[in-house]
């Protein structure tokens, strides 16, 4: 499931840019991620918000190479 949402997210990244990534908590609490659970919930699936960030971080790196 956490490969679904950073699949989500580079989806939401294509669509509207950079910025989706420096709006993490709000770009969660809204379609499609909400299927996933509360905010609390995705970032326990990655292990803790600082997890996610970190993942998010990575992911943002490999786009940049």
């Amino acid at each position: 499931m956490a490969r679904e949402i950073l699949n989500e997210l580079l989806d939401k990244y294509a669509d509207y840019g950079i910025g989706e990534f420096d709006q993490l908590p709000r770009v969660l609490q809204v379609s499609p991620f909400d299927q996933y659970g509360s905010t609390y919930e995705i970032y326990q699936l990655f292990g803790g918000a600082e997890k996610l960030l970190q993942a998010v971080d990575e992911l943002q790196k490999y786009l940049y190479e």
